[in-house]
């Protein structure tokens, strides 16, 4: 058995791009949200991503893609992918501000632990919970141009509120069921072939959503400059390399990793637009950056003498 510090260093470099890629969908979804209602947007970024990689897949993985459709579990990923992406558009369009529906939305970091320690056995550890609340600080201060406001206003939608804690409650069964994915087969199921899957499934849930709600609409030719945005950055590459990263770090620790997205459409804001934010942002951003970046640190040392101690009880090179 050999141990290949390069394989940690490629997770972590795959979950910065899927940090990347996500971080700028909230751009490309609120432009996009314009000129057409959130359940047809919904259905063209699933659906066209699908379409897309649909040959490229099926040519050379489509018996394993066969295999995966009869899984249960994969099945349950897309649902939960599915219900965490409806709700969220639900709460947002009952009149949640974008700014507190991105604070509310990120309480999944908080439910991962929890949910990992009842699926996947795995502890709860106390630098992990510590790191979470230092980065809700960090997020806080980032969106006070919204929140310092919008908290105490008892004016907004109760209901969008629970839809949006719902949402998070869903993505955090979404990425401790990828891990669990992970482990219960040793990584022996193709990423790309997860990936594929989960998106057909969501692509499916999201056109029943729409002819439920008969909310079908052509975009217009805006809309599909961020259509195409969102396909190809925001969900082929974001979640492909996802499910790269999942195959090494833990549910706990890309939960927190993916709280840096946050940070993402601000960054672009001073550097391409050359707008610049109050010290609540500026300190927030520092102080979301610095725990999550401590955290893993602790996490990747932890895990580097574990697996010395094993290698050495065990004689392995």
């Amino acid at each position: 058995m050999v141990y290949n510090p390069k394989t940690k260093q490629k997770a972590y470099l795959y979950i910065t791009l899927a940090i990347i890629c996500w971080g700028l969908s909230n751009t490309f979804v609120e432009l996009g949200l314009n000129s057409i209602p959130s359940f047809p947007f919904l259905f063209y970024r699933f659906a066209i991503s699908a379409i897309i990689l649909t040959p490229i897949i099926m040519a050379k993985k489509h018996k394993q893609i066969i295999h995966l459709l009869k899984n249960k579990f994969i099945w349950l990923l897309g649902i939960f992918e599915s219900l965490g992406l409806m709700f969220q558009y639900i709460g947002q369009e009952l009149q949640i501000p974008a700014g507190l529906a991105t604070l509310i939305v990120l309480i999944y970091a908080i439910f991962v632990p929890f949910i990992s320690w009842v699926v996947l056995k795995h502890k709860i550890k106390l630098y992990h919970l510590i790191a979470v609340i230092i980065s809700f600080i960090g997020i806080f201060f980032i969106l006070s141009n919204e929140s310092l406001e919008l908290l105490g206003n008892w004016s907004l939608s109760i209901l969008g509120i629970i839809m949006l804690i719902t949402s998070a409650l869903f993505y955090g069964l979404y990425i401790t069921y990828t891990s669990y994915i992970q482990n219960s087969y040793n990584n022996t199921l193709d990423s790309v072939s997860i990936f594929y899957v989960v998106l057909v499934i969501v692509a499916l849930f999201s056109t029943i959503s729409m002819i439920f709600t008969r909310s079908f609409v052509i975009p217009t030719p805006e809309t599909w400059i961020w259509l195409i945005c969102l396909v190809f950055i925001s969900t082929i590459i974001a979640f492909y390399t996802y499910f790269l990263s999942m195959r090494t770090l833990s549910a706990n620790q890309v939960s927190l990793l993916l709280l840096l997205q946050v940070i993402v459409p601000f960054t672009i804001e001073i550097l391409i637009y050359g707008r610049f934010y109050n010290l609540y942002v500026t300190i927030g951003i520092i102080i979301l950056f610095s725990s999550v970046f401590l955290s893993s640190f602790i996490s990747y040392k932890t895990g580097k003498t574990n697996r010395k101690n094993y290698i050495k009880k065990e004689g392995y090179t």
